[in-house]
């Protein structure tokens, strides 16, 4: 934990030093686990929980720029089962994750005030909460990856209200490309799903 903090802190330091536009996000997420059996149904029904995040904007130019984020949220699923007695007829498991996400962002500009944009990128999720599957049925059987390496779409809009103020809304996917958890016979991953707010001031 203290290791992921202390390489987070030191690349947020070197993009600062490079940043056209530091940014704001906040927002929420909508997350489930996918398991590669379908006929298991672990923790396959959604939640939905808050993220925030910082971030910055890099070598902007008329038709693209990248955008580097680290974020915060809690991924997870939710399962109900009419045939099991309380507390695992109805609860949800829920795990703390740190992204970093890198993602070129096509720009469709309208004028010099506002564009829409689609992007892409590879994103890294770090575990920083237990990574047991406590209070779950599976607690003997699944322990979740420190971390995973998957990919980020988005599509967004950005407005600059003032000189050097800008806000926007912003909607991702991720995908993840390497399991959040195994077994020799089953994987599972979690895709979130989010809806964002940034604010962002040009340097």
């Amino acid at each position: 934990m203290k290791k992921y903090f202390l390489y987070t802190v030191l690349l947020l330091c070197c993009n600062i030093s490079v940043a056209q536009t530091v940014k704001l996000n906040f927002g929420r997420t909508i997350s489930s686990v996918k398991s590669s059996h379908a006929d298991l149904d672990i923790l396959n029904k959604t939640i939905n929980t808050t993220n925030v995040g910082i971030g910055v904007d890099l070598f902007e130019k008329e038709n693209y720029y990248l955008s580097n984020e680290i974020n915060f949220s809690m991924l997870g699923g939710k399962e109900k089962n009419i045939f099991l007695e309380a507390p695992y007829d109805d609860y949800s498991k829920k795990w703390g994750y740190l992204s970093l996400s890198s993602s070129l962002r096509y720009k469709i500009n309208f004028d010099e005030s506002k564009y829409l944009f689609i992007g892409a990128g590879p994103k890294i999720n770090f575990i920083i909460d237990s990574n047991k599957f406590s209070q779950t049925l599976y607690e003997d059987t699944y322990v979740m990856k420190n971390y995973t390496f998957g990919v980020l779409t988005e599509l967004g809009y950005v407005q600059r209200i003032f000189e050097r103020y800008k806000v926007g809304i912003v909607g991702s996917y991720s995908y993840s490309i390497t399991p959040n958890s195994k077994t020799e016979f089953n994987r599972l991953r979690i895709n979130p799903i989010a809806i964002n707010l940034t604010l962002g001031y040009s340097l």
